[in-house]
Formats: C-alpha cells, sequence, structure tokens
C-alpha cells in the first residue's frame, strides 16, 4: 500500500469523509487522489488558516481529530494562523505539511524552512512520518490531538514518499498511564469534601468530552453543591436543575456581581473537567481550598 493511501485510509477510520486545504503537487495531490478514491472528499478552502480551524471544528463535531492540509515553506507557515486558533480553542487537528525530504533537506533552498520551530508551541506534539511503522505515526498523532486538552498537531509529510510501499501495522495506541490511582491525594480530596459546609463544583467542558456526565450529576447530587458552569460547558448540567446558579466566565469574589458572590461564599472549589486558560483569570493560590479534576494529557 502507498504511504499516501494508509494515511487516508486511517484518517477516514477515524471518521473523517471530508480534509481540508488548498491543493498542491507532490504529497498533497497523492492524498487527495488516494482521499478521493477511498470517499474522502478534499474541501478546497481560501486560505490554509481557514483550512486549520474548519478541519479542527469538523474534528470537534466528529469526536475525532480533522485534517488539514498545506504545501512547504509558505503553506505550512499560512497555517500558522489556523493552528494557533485551534490551540487556543482546543480544536483536534491534524495537519499535514509537505516537507523536504531528508536526503536534501540541509540543502533545499525551495519553500524551505523549519516547521518544528515555526509551530512548537502551538502544537500538543509534532512528528516525521516515515516508512518506518507510519501506522504508529498516524494512529498516535489522532489520539494525541482528540485526547485530555484537544489541540492540533502536526505531521511533516517528506516529499519523496507519498508513493512509498509500506504495510499497515495493527498495535495498542499508547496509554497514558497517569491514570493510576494516588490513594494519598484521594484520601486528601475525601477529607476536604467530608469537611466542607459549602462546596461549589465549576463545570467544564472536559466532562462532556470524557463522557461523565452521569457521573458528574450523581456527585453533584450526593454532595449537594452549588454549581457553576463554564461558558463552553453550558448544557453539560441542566439548568434548570436547583443546584445550577450560573455562568462563571472568569474567577472573582466580588460581592456586587453574582458569580463573584456564589464563589466568595464557598469554602471549597471543585473544578471538573475545565480549562482554565478558558475562565481569563488565574485561580488564586492559598485563598481558598480547591481541588481540579481534569483529563489534562498534553
Amino acid at each position: 500500500m502507498k504511504l499516501s493511501k494508509l494515511f487516508m485510509k486511517l484518517a477516514k477510520e477515524m471518521e473523517n469523509n471530508h480534509f481540508f486545504g488548498i491543493p498542491g503537487s507532490g504529497v498533497p495531490l497523492d492524498l487527495m487522489d488516494n482521499g478521493k478514491d477511498l470517499g474522502v472528499q478534499f474541501i478546497n478552502v481560501s486560505h490554509e488558516s481557514s483550512a486549520a480551524i474548519s478541519a479542527g471544528t469538523y474534528g470537534l463535531i466528529k469526536g475525532s481529530a480533522g485534517v488539514a492540509l498545506a504545501v512547504k515553506g509558505v503553506g505550512a507557515a499560512n497555517l500558522v494562523g489556523g493552528i494557533a486558533n485551534a490551540y487556543f480553542e482546543r480544536l483536534p487537528v491534524i495537519c499535514v505539511c509537505e516537507t523536504t525530504p531528508k536526503y536534501s533537506y540541509e540543502n533545499e533552498m525551495v519553500q524551505h524552512t523549519d516547521h518544528f520551530k515555526m509551530m512548537s508551541h502551538l502544537t500538543k506534539g509534532m512528528d516525521t512520518i516515515s516508512t518506518d511503522n507510519p501506522s504508529k505515526t498516524i494512529r498516535d498523532s489522532f489520539k494525541l490531538a482528540s485526547s485530555g486538552i484537544e489541540g492540533p498537531v502536526l505531521i511533516d509529510f517528506p516529499s519523496d514518499l507519498g508513493l512509498s510501499d509500506v504495510e499497515e501495522t495493527i498495535y495498542n495506541l499508547n496509554e497514558n498511564n497517569s491514570n493510576k490511582l494516588d490513594f494519598d491525594s484521594i484520601n486528601k480530596i475525601k477529607a476536604l469534601l467530608n469537611n466542607s459546609k459549602k462546596p461549589l463544583v465549576i463545570v467544564g467542558d472536559g466532562v462532556r468530552k470524557d463522557n461523565a456526565i452521569n457521573e458528574l450529576i450523581s456527585f453533584i447530587d450526593n454532595l449537594n453543591a452549588a454549581v457553576l458552569s463554564s461558558m463552553k460547558a453550558r448544557g453539560v448540567y441542566k439548568e434548570n436543575r436547583k443546584n445550577w446558579l450560573g455562568v462563571i466566565t472568569d474567577y472573582n469574589e466580588n460581592l456586587n456581581t453574582h458569580t463573584g458572590s456564589v464563589i466568595s461564599k464557598a469554602d471549597l472549589i471543585i473544578n471538573i473537567g475545565v480549562d482554565q486558560m478558558m475562565t481569563h483569570s488565574p485561580w488564586p493560590k492559598g485563598k481558598k481550598k480547591i481541588i481540579e479534576i481534569i483529563n489534562n494529557q498534553r
């Protein structure tokens, strides 16, 4: 199987029936041709940044990671704005950039630049695909983009490898060992919960992404806690339930505001699935007892 066909085959397995970009020769054309053969429709956009944002939104809707495509050099540079948007808005997207072949990397002059240096601060991860177990590279990248706090992942695709023959390998995706139970932390959390008289739960969108809505409701009911939701998590905890008190957009204890009054009266704050980047202000250290529960795989 050709490497470009393998990529599109696995992308389709990851719920992608469409991918986004601007047409180009070489690897982009190989991916477009193989995508067409597999029933994955290429969507031509007006700018590479639009490709990244569209693909990230598509991935969010699909519950996977979308795919954005760019040629090397100027195409990859144009993609950066969309990658930044995907990073800050937590959109899961695989950004595939054609890149210079390894054998001519040091001497290439045409449209050549270091994609990793351009995008290192705006991606969850970066990798260069090769003929050595490409299935692992592709599957791990999709897993990383769509797990925990979602975001963009860069795959550099050397321009001489699109039509290379490769074999598909089946393997277990890398598991995150951070799920091991820490009983010391659990006991500390139990003590905080048992001693709290006015607990406040702040609900984030991570609850939805981790399919933990029923567990959240049971936890809140047992604790009889007040509830605030982040803007992105509206609807995760139904707003007609008696414990729901409003939407939080930033941390404050201003008694003249509704959310500030709620926060100031709480003796324990429990953040569940809350992405602090979306709260616009840092949580104070030492002022309040805070428990944070989040799948923050990066």
